[in-house]
């Protein structure tokens, strides 16, 4: 799932929704560190965080 932070409630709901173990990697810009977020999932996620501007230092 791709997606900007006015697309991670609508990806939050979703990486939940998955059954365990489930492969899902999403991929979110967000402005800054702040808007980084923890989904509870039981699937195998994987999120990476674009923060614009910045060398990406964040991956979950």
């Amino acid at each position: 799932m791709v997606g900007d932070e006015s697309a991670l409630p609508a990806i939050g709901r979703r990486v939940e929704a998955l059954r365990p173990g489930v492969p899902v990697t999403t991929v979110v810009a967000v402005a800054n560190e702040g808007e980084v977020q923890t989904f509870v999932t039981r699937a195998s996620w994987r999120p990476e965080w674009v923060v614009r501007g910045e060398p990406s230092t964040h991956d979950g």
